[in-house]
């Protein structure tokens, strides 16, 4: 059967080593600075979706556009924007 600290010793490598290939990975995948990161104001996304305040406020209620509450502001992600739209579209076409 071997040394039990020998195979302690391997299993502690191919940790080591899947940590080390895990880092490798998600550093080379594309996360969003904080550069990238936009937030649009109501009148900005309802521009940016080409719709009306109060239908933007409709979509926000009905839990179909995500926003985010800034004190008494409302903000909405640039990119939580185009994921929704995408979603929206896709369930209009299935």
């Amino acid at each position: 059967m071997g040394n039990p600290f020998e195979q302690i010793d391997q299993r502690l490598s191919n940790i080591e080593y899947l940590l080390l290939d895990l880092k490798h990975k998600s550093l080379s995948t594309n996360i969003p600075s904080e550069q990238t990161i936009e937030y649009l104001t109501r009148k900005q996304a309802s521009k940016f979706l080409q719709i009306s305040l109060p239908k933007l406020d409709e979509f926000t209620r009905a839990g179909d556009l995500p926003a985010a509450r800034i004190g008494t502001r409302v903000r909405y992600l640039k990119t939580d924007l185009v994921n929704s739209l995408v979603k929206i579209k896709g369930a209009k076409v299935a």
